[in-house]
């Protein structure tokens, strides 16, 4: 039987063989290729092996550089390996554990970017998840002469890094919510070192530092986040964040709703932006008194809990009612469970010795207030295992609770009755170029690309050329606002003139050797436009 292999390649990239550490490579292209085999589902063939890592080489010469580089592998990790004439793979049968498959087991269960009451299991999962964060994918190691392997790198490390950040984030949120400040602070400074621009996250910090009788150190963390950001980047801090900090400096903090209902603070990751129509569309009709229940329907990614955010950050604004609950339910199976997050997202506590679904229905009848059941898509799931209880929930909660809207967000319809539907589609996008490539930033997908440009790299300033460029794009993906994202993101560590070449920013992305697990690709995303 082989020895385990262990393989972490979070951080600088190590190699233990049951517990002792492996000598390196003499060749470093070795423990790369070690690297993409593992993280691949599939085997691979030896001429995309040799692109890969010998991409700028003659054929002969990149085939000749693959046999030195598998004769040094088969030495070493040969029982892990299965090298065939035409193909290679690593052997998944064989004994082995793999850093970056471990931190990325709870990130498929999360629903988003907010995660607001998350179950035990899922928080005990996502803390054994960021512990093997040591640092960036494969952090301070390169290969000479490898574009197409460190493009793949490259991608590699952004995703997990955003991973990362997400799950730090919600780690915060989780036990600022419980009230356990130590944890939270020091979640949401793990994320701050990783990203020191994550501006939520500074504010998530401040909101825990305040909450922890240090608004001094809330204040300074701001100044030196703010003089940093304008030396470094020439921006200013966001809206929300100066507001925050005022009402610290103020002393008014205890009269935020903000901190009164912190366990129900929202994450804006993005702005909103192209979503002006909508929202007012959406919020007259909440203001018809038989408008109990409205269900927001779109494609994934298409902005759903984002918008359903706004609307309830807009709601108390405007009403002054600050009573408005977020319950993500995209892993709930059962209506046990939906009553459960719920619960748990009003902050009641569940007693054993009573039913749970009276519990919930005494509890919410006197209350004014906005639930966010957010991700209904399993509801197809709950009515074959549980017929229609959480219909039935649902009707029940708005018959003894006068006073009580539900806003919900799923890709089909509940089908419960009273039920009022939005459709919601891409964010507008040119079907045409216009002859003044500038009246294309009014459209709310290329505002929303530009945005996540600006991001990485402000004093990007596109040419006419390249809005258009952006605009095409945006049309390709129907203006889906996480398409757009992920894109952007790609585009952000292109030249000027690549982008302006859509050849060169798709191409690019299809020769990856790991094209074919991109979901864009699979999508249709990165087809020639």
């Amino acid at each position: 039987m082989a020895d385990q292999l262990q393989l972490s390649f979070l951080g600088m990239p190590q190699i233990k063989c049951d517990g002792v550490s492996v000598p390196k490579f003499a060749l470093r292209k070795s423990l790369a290729l070690l690297c993409y085999l593992s993280m691949t589902k599939s085997e691979q063939l030896r001429s995309v092996l040799a692109n890969l890592l010998w991409s700028e080489y003659t054929e002969v010469n990149a085939r000749a550089g693959l046999r030195k580089v598998l004769a040094e592998l088969r030495v070493g990790m040969g029982s892990h390996l299965v090298i065939m004439r035409e193909t290679v793979a690593f052997d998944r049968i064989s004994p082995y554990w793999l850093d970056v498959e471990v931190f990325g087991r709870p990130s498929a269960h999360l629903p988003g970017d907010l995660f607001v009451s998350p179950t035990p299991d899922a928080v005990a999962a996502l803390t054994a998840a960021v512990a093997q964060y040591r640092g960036d994918f494969l952090a301070g190691f390169h290969v000479h002469r490898a574009p197409v392997f460190e493009e793949w790198v490259t991608l590699q490390r952004e995703r997990l890094r955003l991973d990362a950040l997400r799950m730090l984030y919600v780690l915060a949120k989780y036990h600022l919510g419980l009230g356990e400040y130590p944890q939270a602070s020091d979640y949401a400074n793990q994320l701050l070192a990783l990203d020191p621009y994550h501006e939520e996250g500074l504010r998530l910090l401040m909101t825990v530092l305040v909450l922890s009788a240090q608004p001094l150190v809330a204040l300074r963390h701001y100044q030196t986040y703010r003089t940093r950001l304008q030396a470094e980047l020439g921006l200013a801090v966001q809206k929300e964040t100066s507001e925050l900090y005022e009402r610290i400096r103020d002393d008014s903090v205890n009269d935020s709703p903000i901190f009164s209902l912190r366990r129900r603070l929202f994450s804006q990751p993005t702005p909103l932006l192209g979503r002006q129509r909508e929202l007012a569309e959406i919020m007259a009709l909440w203001q018809d008194p038989d408008c109990r229940l409205l269900t927001l329907v779109g494609a994934a990614g298409v902005g759903k809990t984002r918008l359903a955010q706004e609307i309830g950050v807009d709601l108390a604004v405007q009403t002054g009612q600050h009573e408005i609950y977020l319950v993500p339910l995209e892993n709930v199976q059962t209506c046990d469970v939906c009553i459960s997050a719920i619960a748990a997202a009003v902050g009641l506590r569940l007693s054993a010795a009573q039913e749970s679904r009276q519990q919930l229905l005494s509890a919410l009848w006197h209350r004014r207030a906005l639930l966010i059941l957010d991700g209904c898509e399993g509801m197809s799931a709950w009515r074959q295992n549980w017929g229609r209880g959480v219909e039935e929930l649902i009707g029940d909660i708005i018959a003894v609770s006068p006073h009580i809207k539900i806003l919900a967000t799923s890709r089909a319809r509940l089908d419960v009755p009273g039920e009022q539907l939005y459709i919601l589609r891409g964010l507008a996008h040119p079907d045409h170029l216009p002859e003044k490539a500038d009246m294309l930033r009014s459209f709310g997908a290329v505002a929303l690309f530009l945005w996540q440009m600006r991001r990485t790299r402000p004093a990007v300033k596109p040419s006419p050329e390249q809005l258009q460029a952006i605009a095409r794009i945006c049309r390709q993906v129907s203006g889906n606002p996480q398409e757009i994202l992920l894109v952007a993101n790609r585009c952000c560590d292109l030249s000027s003139r690549q982008i302006c070449d859509l050849t060169c920013v798709f191409c690019s992305a299809q020769s990856c050797p790991q094209a074919e697990f991109h979901p864009l690709i699979e999508m249709g995303a990165f087809k020639t436009m």
